[in-house]
């Protein structure tokens, strides 16, 4: 393609499906010499195979929508869900780092006016100046299997406070 497609076109080329050729050796040796044409032949199959478009089934792809800088599922396929997220007035919701990182897994949709959002535009919408680094971190440690949940906010000094008072509260008569 020449050319990128946007709107419409870019939902009308979703359900676009490609054959997959699994073709197989014909050499009977190992080490039977190639011939260039063989050898050229294999490059041009995998240069063909690379420059087609990922598609995936979008029926297997949860979908949500940006609502106060979360994200609120309309539609949720997959076990994510038990290690992600949060649910809120009955309605299921990710976090913006969540988000982000299932939509460049590929396992996630966003959708403003019934058009899907490209990763870009995902970054734009959703993380900032101060909360782009905590992306980073999110997505570096969860693509090393960590399960991360983000905790309820609250404040953290006066905790630590109110517990560090109990633990090294010095009697008056010393």
């Amino acid at each position: 393609m020449d050319h990128f497609i946007i709107g419409k076109e870019l939902s009308a080329h979703s359900d676009v499906s490609y054959e997959t050729k699994l073709k197989r050796c014909k050499r009977k040796c190992l080490f039977e010499p190639i011939s260039e044409n063989e050898i050229d032949k294999a490059h041009a199959e995998l240069l063909s195979g690379l420059s087609q478009e990922f598609a995936r089934a979008s029926a297997r792809l949860s979908k949500g929508v940006i609502e106060n800088g979360r994200v609120r599922l309309t539609q949720i396929c997959g076990k994510y869900f038990r290690i992600m997220g949060f649910s809120l007035d009955g309605s299921s919701y990710l976090h913006p780092e969540e988000a982000l990182y299932l939509a460049e897994c590929n396992k996630i949709q966003v959708l403003v006016s019934g058009l899907p959002l490209s990763i870009q535009e995902l970054y734009d919408q959703l993380l900032n100046n101060e909360t782009y680094p905590y992306y980073l971190a999110y997505s570096r440690l969860s693509r090393l299997n960590f399960s991360l949940r983000k905790r309820a906010n609250f404040d953290l000094q006066s905790h630590y406070h109110c517990v560090t008072d109990k633990l090294f509260k010095i009697p008056k008569s010393i």
